[in-house]
């Protein structure tokens, strides 16, 4: 009896042990826990402790799952039971951390007056979790080390409290990680206990992780309070982790936890784990950021780096990951470091357990034996979100069940999927695309002895492509690819062409007959370039043997890649939708055809955009003849280059006809094509688009920009004119009254938009461009992380972030066939605003250029030219180019980028000046698109150095003009100026509207400024040039005449600048009558606004030194106007170099010297004619000293010349006609009838 009842009392104590309730007194506290497997650990939280919540006021039950796996339950009746859970008002049972967010006012939800909520934290493993419940009233507190997560709804605040603990306390960081994407951001005060955006001391605003770092201050003690603000850009779940620099953090399974480690230390995290299992730990640099986290693990306590120091570790370049296996994991306390090589680092960290299991591959099959109760475990690592995934199990033996889910450990009480019949021996799991980019599990469980065979597959589903019909947004993630169909049914007499357009990314493109799905190892032909690819497969190549079914893989090569393809055949028409661009490729005298459907009276613009660098295609239109011509067509367009052509045309179908008129290498020529109505696509893939605006008039441009960009910059980079940009983000096109931003800059537009700026938000935005005046520009769109993408040549206007963000860019360095094909490049920077900027590049795909990883770099806040020698180039790779404003400016500095090689053309903005150098006996080539047709085209060409400016010719049909072409026309110099240090030139435009300048033809290096413009001249001028001497009461005072503004501009108000320079001599010491020449050798002595003249009042000078002085005039646009010299002699201000007051003695010895010497010379030779004619000498007897002067005058011979007048005498009477013998013409003398004598 009494052992009866001794159990009974030992059976009620477990009972109530296994359904004892902690309650909850003070929401907001964490709380620790452990579970066993299969087992409840209940809470409960009373009404009363929640406070007075209104109807939007909402409660949270949040349990992060620490190590292993637990599940949350809630319930208003009683403990939740199960599982499942047959009383619970919600039951999450996702893998490791859940999370559930209660409205007050949620119908049947909500616990009767009295009664609490009832919360069980299941075991699906052995678990220890923090759980914490807390109302959106009340600031949730946090602990140093320990992570928290939480979901937060898009637009609103959770707010936190950290409190200082320790007299000793040092600095410490807050960290946000998003899980399942998401954008937190973080604001802090000590202030306020509800920091925002507005209100703050510390922020961090970047897209996805964010940090924030406080430093110790001395004002702070044990108690001090610090409140945080997460505020949710997007809906966002989120680890947040506040932890001293000292401390070992605990790491949350399952979960990405980001942080920053400085170079060369070590941050620490601790990780318990509970049983034996197999547990994984990676570590990766973000990959916008770079760096190089290393990984080391060691049992029991704290890691080092020495050999000896840990038990395990990783050191690779990049991304690293170990793995422990079951039978050597240990139950207990693993300490995970995580060291700064080489930078500071931002990293993301996972750390997850599985059962052992075995890796599935795509087209596997493995076979396995079970006993009754046994399980095994696989997983298969997908990659790819757009395929479908097969699981197939076969049952040979026995009887099983198959499960799968995405959490390690897939099992009847916890899965995604059941394995459903499809034969009395075949189970099969399916998930349909689009799946996730993760690890996908399955489990094979036994209920009776069994043998089975489980086998997987990705069948993508192939895409038939039609004929000339573009297939648009696609989408391959790095290292997949997408797979595509077309047949060529006249392949017999028609080529085909397959043509693949990245938005965003780069792809290759791989095709063949004979492989259904080709790739990068088994292929027939193929295009690997940066950007575009495009294969030409030639009518009947015996390559396809005889086949007209051509399979297409295109292969991911960046991390995210977008794009559309397109496949035809010679001769076929391809539709054109409004706004969208489109890969195209023709070859050197054969035509590609587009339609496009016009649905009212409308102007239509269609852009043409040559790809391949240096080739030329022009385009003809109709609208009868489907198939337009150079000898059959309503309108062209002849460029030399990228094409424009604008028609006004009613409803119907317009054809065009794309002809490739030269190509390089011989290669076929690729292009894009956008036709639009009223507003043009762009991708944030910095491709630029020539397009032109009339005045008055809007051109419209669209695109999408998502949650991930962290910033972007839109530009209009004007070749001629000047426009205004307009910025609108509610869908609707932007516009003077429908607008978040406007950017009238010039030279061209530029607008940075960062994700932290107020006006961001994820969605469709419109941008307008405005025509101040009739103008052509460069449209285009840049994002991070994407990078914009620069063409030869073609110059692009950036905006430069300073918070310590950058802008990425890429500039593709083309295949060159051997040494004599490789050039040097040049990088042009032309600061546009007052700024500073930095510039990094490298060539390496896996490491974005920055401070520390660059191969050059340069910095500072003038124009500038970085050289890339081709020695030091990878050919056939992109050049990456990271643009950082200096932090610490005022304001985001605009620059312009243009890359090129010297022997290529570069597009040439009118009144745009820019600082060029060209080397000894070359040239440089310029393109000039001449918008006001009809006007003077005129090109100045002023000297920065003491050299007379270089030659310029400008020619409309000589794409490299020089001194020896046809139809050029050559520069002069401008007289006005000395020294030709000014070259002008200007022709006639009539109806050509793109011109060809080269500039070169000199025996020295020539650094000079180019200026070109049609019509009105753009810059200031001077009618007055001359400075005068406005001194009085002693102080030294420049006059300058008042300079006026352009006739184009309506600004009034300019800015004067004088500048001095000493000299010893003359004006040829130095170049002080162009405005590069004064900035390069002068000294600024004043600055003056002024909408009329000024006076300068000169200090620093010194009387017995003698100086040139010159003003700069320039506009609100840069554009500027010099005024000839003067000269401070003496300390006074003259226009000469010598005046009055100050003696030129050299000047005096020589002219003395000469009146001297020419007294001298007249006085012998009058004194001497005087003598002689006294003595009775006449005619040239005269002369003084005459036969002295006759030996001088025939080197010493006039004797024999005597001889020759005394022995030869011929008779000229009648004009040299003669009735004499050869005899008698011997004996006379000669006659000249007064001719002239010998």
């Amino acid at each position: 009896m009494r052992v009866f009842f001794a159990l009974f009392i030992f059976l009620l104590v477990i009972a109530s042990l296994a359904y004892s309730q902690t309650t909850i007194d003070e929401p907001g506290i964490p709380l620790n826990g452990q579970v066993e497997k299969g087992s409840w650990v209940y809470y409960s939280v009373n009404l009363n402790v929640l406070g007075d919540l209104s109807e939007d006021d909402h409660v949270s039950f949040m349990l992060t799952s620490l190590s292993g796996d637990a599940d949350l339950h809630v319930s208003i009746t009683g403990n939740p039971d199960g599982p499942p859970c047959t009383n619970c008002i919600f039951s999450e049972d996702s893998p490791f951390s859940e999370v559930q967010t209660l409205k007050k006012d949620t119908p049947g939800k909500w616990p009767e007056a009295g009664k609490p909520f009832y919360i069980g934290v299941y075991g699906y493993t052995k678990a220890s979790f923090t759980f914490n419940v807390w109302v959106s009233t009340k600031h949730v507190t946090l602990f140093d080390g320990q992570p928290q997560q939480a979901v937060l709804v898009s637009g609103q605040y959770t707010y936190f409290t950290y409190e200082i603990q320790e007299a000793d306390f040092s600095n410490f960081s807050i960290t946000v990680t998003p899980s399942y994407g998401g954008d937190p951001d973080i604001f802090v005060s000590t202030q306020t206990d509800k920091p925002s955006r507005e209100t703050h001391e510390w922020s961090a605003e970047k897209y996805g992780f964010d940090i924030v770092n406080i430093q110790h201050s001395p004002d702070v003690h044990p108690g001090s309070k610090y409140y945080i603000g997460i505020y949710a850009f997007v809906d966002t779940h989120f680890t947040i982790l506040v932890r001293d620099d000292r401390t070992d953090a605990r790491i949350v399974e399952g979960h990405t936890m980001s942080d920053l480690v400085e170079q060369g230390e070590m941050l620490y995290y601790v990780y318990e784990n509970l049983v034996q299992q197999r547990i994984s730990i990676s570590v990766e640099p973000f990959a916008t950021q770079g760096g190089d986290p290393d990984l080391f693990v060691k049992f029991g306590s704290r890691p080092g780096t020495t050999p000896g120091s840990y038990d395990y570790s990783k050191r690779t370049t990049g991304d690293d990951s170990l793995m422990i296996s079951h039978d050597d994991s240990k139950v207990g306390f693993y300490y995970i470091g995580i060291y700064g090589y080489a930078v500071d680092t931002k990293y993301k960290l996972v750390l997850k357990t599985e059962e052992k299991n075995t890796q599935l591959d795509d087209g596997a099959t493995v076979s396995g034996s079970l006993n009754a109760g046994e399980v095994d475990y696989y997983v298969f690592n997908n990659g790819d979100a757009f395929v479908n995934i097969m699981a197939t199990l076969e049952i040979l033996s026995g009887q099983v069940d198959l499960y799968s889910g995405k959490h390690s450990r897939p099992g009847p009480e916890k899965h995604d999927k059941k394995g459903f019949e499809i034969s009395s021996s075949q189970l099969a799991i399916q998930y349909h695309s689009p799946t996730d980019a993760t690890k996908y599990y399955f489990a094979v469980h036994a209920s009776a002895n069994a043998n089975y065979r489980l086998s997987l597959s990705t069948n993508q589903t192939v895409t038939y492509l039609s004929e000339s019909r573009l297939n648009f947004d696609n989408y391959v993630p790095a290292g997949y690819y997408r797979h595509f169909i077309y047949e060529a049914p006249n392949f017999d007499n028609q080529d085909v062409s397959i043509t693949v357009y990245p938005y965003s990314g780069d792809v290759d493109l791989f095709v063949s007959t004979e492989y259904k799905f080709p790739n990068r190892q088994n292929y027939t032909w193929f295009s690997d370039n940066w950007s575009q690819d495009t294969v030409v497969i030639q009518s009947q190549d015996p390559k396809a043997n005889g086949k007209k079914l051509f399979y297409i893989s295109v292969y991911g090569f960046r991390e995210h890649n977008y794009f559309s393809i397109i496949a035809s055949q010679s001769n076929s028409t391809t539709k054109l939708t409004d706004g969208a661009t489109v890969g195209g490729v023709v070859q050197e005298g054969k035509y590609t055809y587009y339609a496009f459907n016009v649905a009212g009276y409308s102007t239509i613009e269609l852009n043409v955009h040559i790809t391949s660098n240096g080739d030329e295609a022009d385009v003809y239109w109709s609208r009868r003849n489907p198939k337009p011509s150079r000898q059959d067509n309503e309108g062209r367009s002849l460029s030399y280059g990228d094409e424009i052509l604008t028609l006004e045309t009613y409803s119907g179908t317009i054809y065009f006809g794309v002809f490739g008129t030269n190509s390089k290498n011989g290669n076929p020529i690729t292009f894009t094509i956008t036709v639009r109505t009223s507003f043009v696509t762009l991708y944030p893939s910095g491709t630029s688009y020539l397009i032109h605006v009339e005045k008055g008039q809007y051109v419209q441009f669209k695109s999408y920009i998502g949650s991930h960009i962290e910033n972007f910059v839109v530009s209009a980079t004007l070749v001629a004119g000047n426009t205004k940009l307009y910025i609108a983000n509610n869908g609707s096109p932007a516009n003077e009254t429908n607008n978040v931003l406007i950017n009238n800059d010039w030279p061209g537009n530029a607008q940075l938009v960062q994700h932290t700026d107020k006006e961001f938000k994820s969605g469709n935005w419109f941008f307008g461009v405005y025509g101040e005046e009739a103008s052509d520009f460069y449209i285009s769109l840049s994002g991070y992380p994407y990078g914009g993408w620069l063409k030869e040549g073609v110059p692009m206007t950036v905006q430069a972030p300073i918070d310590g963000t950058k802008m990425m860019y890429a500039f593709w360095i083309p295949y060159a066939k051997d040494e004599s094909a490789k050039e040097d490049f040049e990088l042009s920077i032309q600061i546009q605003n007052a700024g500073s900027v930095d510039i990094y590049t490298n060539q390496d795909y896996n490491v974005e250029p920055g401070p520390g990883e660059s191969t050059n770099n340069s910095t500072g806040s003038g124009d500038r030219v970085m050289i890339f020698k081709k020695a030091d180039l990878v050919y056939s790779r992109p050049l990456y180019i990271s643009v950082y404003g200096t932090q610490g400016q005022k304001d985001k500095p605009t620059i312009q980028l243009n890359i090129a090689r010297p022997s290529v053309q570069k597009f040439l903005g009118q009144d745009q000046p820019q600082i060029v150098a060209t080397k000894a006996n070359s040239y440089t080539y310029y393109k000039v698109i001449n918008s006001v047709a009809g006007k003077d085209l005129t090109v100045h060409l002023e000297s920065c150095t003491t050299n007379p400016s270089p030659y310029a010719y400008i020619s409309a049909t000589s794409e490299y003009p020089s001194a020896n072409t046809p139809d050029t026309t050559p520069s002069s110099p401008f007289t006005a100026v000395p020294h030709e240090y000014i070259q002008t030139i200007s022709r006639r435009a009539y109806a050509e509207d793109t011109f060809f300048v080269g500039i070169g033809g000199v025996g020295y290096d020539s650094s000079y400024a180019l200026f070109v413009t049609s019509g009105v001249d753009s810059r200031p001028s001077v009618t007055d040039n001359k400075l005068v001497d406005a001194s009085k009461d002693g102080q030294l005072v420049l006059g300058v005449p008042a300079a006026t503004p352009s006739a184009r501009k309506t600004e009034q108000f300019l800015v004067y600048s004088a500048f001095t320079v000493e000299i010893t001599k003359d004006e040829s010491e130095t170049n002080f009558f162009t405005a590069c020449g004064i900035f390069n050798f002068g000294t600024l002595a004043g600055q003056i606004g002024s909408n009329s003249g000024v006076n300068f009042p000169l200090t620093n000078i010194n009387k017995d030194k003698k100086y040139m002085v010159n003003v700069i005039v320039s506009d609100s646009n840069g554009l500027t106007a010099v005024y000839h010299p003067s000269y401070i002699v003496n300390g006074k201000i003259s226009d000469v170099p010598n005046p009055s007051g100050g003696p030129d003695v050299a000047g005096i010895i020589f002219g003395l010297l000469f009146a001297f010497l020419a007294l001298a010379l007249i006085g012998y030779i009058g004194g001497g004619i005087g003598y002689k004619y006294y003595k009775g000498h006449r005619g040239i007897e005269m002369i003084p000293n005459i036969d002295f002067w006759r030996m001088v005058f025939t080197c010493g011979r006039s004797q024999q010349y005597a001889i020759f007048d005394n022995e030869r005498t011929v008779n000229t009477s009648g004009f040299g006609s003669t009735n004499a013998t050869a005899k008698d013409q011997e004996q006379q003398p000669i006659q000249s009838g007064g001719y002239g004598s010998i």
